[in-house]
């Protein structure tokens, strides 16, 4: 045969070889200590390794509490398959597959029924809340099949409480308290250790976000949260909501998740937090507008403008920059909450062409007012525009007065030259010279 063919074939039976050696293991051997409960095993603990009911091969543990060798040869079948590994008939904490190579040593532990654990253990959830002062307890049931003592350590947001010593711990809730807190218990009988973690959460509001003139809620004792009064919440550069009326405030926490003021939106999740669903005084900060601002809402929680288009019938503006404005502000009252922007007044190109006609010669305003608000700190307020947008606020409707009922009449006096009267005098003047002119000639 052709040496080169030769050669060839030699290559192609040495790669194959090695291809096949690299996927079948050839032999597995192990040893290490073992430990039951945590405590070295006694001599003759019996060690079993087996796949799928197959037994591998077993060993016996000496006097120093040590398992070893074991080899695993062939048994290429099972190749990548998990090793079941027993001590005394009991499952190995250690999971291995079988592979090559393996680490040499492995140390085993197993766990009987005798084995350190907390069997039981208050409250049974893991996170609690609590909005008022008071306590709350914490205790857990630990117990070992042995007579060694069992030793308890309680840690508060990982800081050890020497003094705390038993299985129950009480938590004392004062008023000054808020947040959320870590209480742990470490459980020790010489050989094993189990622990118990719990959350507990004070409730008080927190205003993540908000800034200027936002209520400072730390000040506030937490028992005390349930009828607050004058609550402000702020952006500086976006707005400002100011509630006319008490607020209970218990139980809310991250207060910037349902209270929104975003760039000319307003909006509170009053259906999911009814508590806030108060009277208040709203001023929204930054806005362009080329008309008179108007007030819409929508009754879900969103600040997607496109979805706030209904014209608010229970919102009052007390007071804006006047247009046409980019970085105008609008202040009203709402009397109750949902979602709220503002927005410039639409106007139709009808009437903006006859608006431009008008100003070359007279614009007479024709003011349309909303209802009065309801009385709010002895004020009743109400939105008032000129239908005609002239530039002059002749005559304006007061929008601000007491809680008497007022006047349908009740109108800002202005001084101001009346034409119509001035062209009735000067055609009067006019006419009695032409009379007197008449008469003088006829005597001549």
């Amino acid at each position: 045969m052709n040496k080169k063919y030769l050669i060839i074939l030699f290559g192609i039976v040495l790669i194959s070889i090695s291809f096949v050696i690299s996927f079948v293991p050839q032999f597995l051997i192990f040893q290490g200590n073992v430990e039951i409960d945590g405590r070295t095993a006694s001599q003759g603990t019996i060690i079993n390794f087996s796949i799928q009911g197959t037994e591998l091969n077993t060993s016996i543990v000496n006097n120093e509490g040590k398992y070893g060798r074991v080899m695993i040869q062939g048994y290429e079948e099972y190749y990548g398959e998990p090793i079941n590994i027993t001590i005394n008939n009991y499952e190995s904490e250690q999971k291995i597959n079988y592979t090559y190579p393996q680490d040499v040593c492995l140390n085993l532990s197993s766990l009987t029924e005798d084995a350190l654990k907390i069997s039981d253990f208050f409250p049974e959830e893991s996170q609690i809340t609590k909005q008022k002062t008071g306590t709350q307890e914490f205790n857990i049931v630990a117990e070992s099949g042995y007579n060694d003592p069992i030793n308890y350590e309680w840690f508060l947001d990982g800081e050890l409480l020497p003094e705390e010593d038993s299985n129950s711990y009480t938590y004392i809730i004062k008023n000054s308290d808020g947040g959320s807190h870590n209480i742990k218990v470490v459980v020790n009988d010489g050989y094993l250790t189990r622990t118990r973690e719990w959350t507990l959460i004070i409730a008080r509001p927190e205003a993540t976000g908000f800034d200027g003139e936002t209520t400072d809620f730390d000040s506030i004792k937490l028992d005390e949260l349930d009828n607050v009064e004058d609550v402000v919440l702020e952006k500086t550069n976006k707005g400002k909501i100011e509630f006319l009326e008490n607020l209970n405030l218990t139980g809310l926490i991250d207060i910037q998740d349902y209270i929104k003021i975003e760039n000319g939106v307003v909006a509170i999740d009053s259906i999911n937090y009814p508590q806030l669903n108060k009277s208040a005084r709203i001023t929204l900060r930054g806005l362009n507008y080329k008309s008179m601002p108007k007030i819409y809402y929508d009754e879900e929680f969103t600040v997607n403008a496109d979805e706030i288009n209904k014209e608010c019938d229970f919102c009052s503006i007390i007071n804006y920059t006047q247009f046409p404005t980019t970085n105008g502000e609008v202040i009203f009252i709402v009397e109750h909450f949902s979602s709220f922007k503002v927005e410039e007044t639409p106007v139709s190109k009808s009437k903006k062409s006859s608006h431009k006609k008008e100003l070359i010669q007279f614009c007479d305003v024709n003011w349309k007012c909303s209802g009065w608000s309801a009385c709010i700190n002895g004020l009743m307020a109400r939105q008032c525009y000129d239908e005609n947008y002239c530039d002059y606020a002749y005559n304006k409707p007061v929008e601000e007065t007491g809680c008497d009922i007022p006047s349908k009449s009740l109108v800002k006096k202005e001084k101001g030259f009346n034409l119509v009267l001035f062209g009735t005098v000067f055609t009067l003047l006019l006419m009695g010279l032409l009379i007197f002119l008449l008469a003088r000639q006829k005597h001549i």
